[in-house]
């Protein structure tokens, strides 16, 4: 795959918003890790029998678990209100962009719905970032983009949208040998920029997938974005 150009204002992400992003995962993984350090120190203490001292140790682990959970809890709703504060992305600006990026790439063919309007809740270069890590990541060297808009039954939190709700649809289709290896890099945190990205997605109400169709090595990515109206989220 050649080289991506250097990021431009538009595909731009700080690495202080990268790592805003990315810590709410940690902080999801870390409650996990918690619970499970609490359940088994609270088995460990039922079987020690008369143990006193080794119990009494492990009675302030539960403790301690206990604490870190409810102040991980409190982190928690700041992970609520991550999007908070970003300005809305309109579609045309992020038609404009993709355009600008894959609309003269020959090895890439952009499609874009007509009609296209309305806002999503994350800033046009979050957008653009998105796309091109999902490149990156999948080493895709040629295939499709479509963009259009897309009516999902489920919606997922922290938005308030009823099911059936609108949302702007990227679709990427590519060539690969496999299918993009999400739960390996969300397990180890690997491509900083894409998981980074991918979390955003999820924490203003959107959702990533990655399918496999019948055509051999025929891969697609997909990211579904609330759409709003012509004027700014409320």
């Amino acid at each position: 795959m050649p080289d991506l150009p250097d990021p431009s204002p538009a595909t731009s992400v700080s690495t202080l918003e990268q790592v805003g992003a990315l810590a709410s995962r940690l902080v999801h993984d870390l409650a996990n890790h918690l619970c499970i350090i609490s359940g088994n120190a609270t088995f460990a203490e039922l079987i020690l029998d008369d143990r006193e001292r080794v119990a009494a140790a492990i009675r302030a682990i539960v403790q301690a678990s206990e604490l870190a959970g409810r102040l991980l809890g409190r982190c928690g709703e700041l992970r609520e209100k991550l999007t908070e504060g970003m300005a809305p992305g309109a579609v045309a600006e992020i038609a404009t962009v993709l355009s600008r990026r894959y609309g003269s790439d020959t090895a890439w063919r952009l499609n874009l719905a007509p009609g296209l309007s309305g806002r999503v809740p994350l800033p046009t270069r979050w957008v653009a970032l998105a796309v091109q890590q999902i490149l990156v990541e999948t080493n895709a060297d040629h295939g499709e983009i479509h963009v259009e808009r897309f009516v999902r039954p489920w919606i997922e939190a922290p938005s308030t949208a009823p099911p059936g709700h609108e949302f702007l649809l990227i679709r990427i289709h590519y060539d690969a040998d496999a299918p993009i290896p999400l739960k390996e890099i969300r397990e180890t945190y690997g491509n900083f920029s894409f998981l980074a990205a991918y979390e955003l997605i999820r924490n203003c109400g959107g959702r990533t997938e990655f399918t496999t169709s019948a055509t051999p090595r025929h891969q697609e990515a997909l990211v579904y974005l609330p759409l709003k109206g012509d004027s700014a989220p409320s």
